[in-house]
């Protein structure tokens, strides 16, 4: 299995924001990784989570 890489640019423009996904049926949150996570960065694409 490959490893999940980014660019140095892209990495550092994710990374000073905070993502969250969308809040449950008792408000609370996941916080997602997209820096670090290839899930998290294709929830971002397609506009699933939220900064």
């Amino acid at each position: 299995m490959q490893k999940f890489r980014l660019p140095r640019k892209i990495k550092k423009k994710l990374k000073r924001q905070l993502w969250l996904y969308p809040a449950d049926e008792k408000g609370n949150s996941l916080m997602a990784w997209p820096q670090k996570s290839q899930i998290d960065y294709t929830a971002i694409k397609e506009g699933t989570v939220r900064n």
